[in-house]
């Protein structure tokens, strides 16, 4: 898994990727790229990944350009990992979410053009 985030991560010119798989009462981080101090294994419940929770209840991505303007879901979870400017993915089974995939950017937030590329790649997926 992780050649496959570095290679998606690249592609979408992001600093990190991590996968996390949906489990009863949270999320559980299964590969991680480029992401300091985010190891495999470790758990985040639904109030500490407001992100996740978003994407697990509507069942479509979530992009954030910038944490410093976004809404409160999101702000906290990119100040605690390090990070200004984030993706994140559901993946589906069976009509349920099961996992999700974010890909992040540290220090400085996408550009616009940036975001609409992005933006429309998940309204896609």
């Amino acid at each position: 898994m992780p050649d496959v985030l570095s290679v998606a991560a690249e592609v979408l010119d992001a600093v990190g990727a991590l996968v996390v798989t949906k489990e009863e009462d949270g999320w559980r981080v299964g590969a991680v790229h480029g992401l300091a101090g985010v190891e495999v294994g470790e758990f985040h419940s639904d109030e500490s990944a407001p992100t996740l929770a978003f994407v697990y209840r509507m069942r479509e991505p979530s992009f954030v350009g910038d944490v410093d303007t976004a809404a409160t879901v999101g702000r906290e979870q990119g100040e605690r990992m390090g990070h200004r400017s984030f993706i994140t993915y559901p993946v589906l089974y069976r009509d349920q979410v099961v996992a999700a995939v974010s890909f992040m950017h540290e220090g400085r937030a996408y550009a616009q053009s940036t975001r609409s590329v992005r933006s429309s790649l998940a309204s896609r997926t």
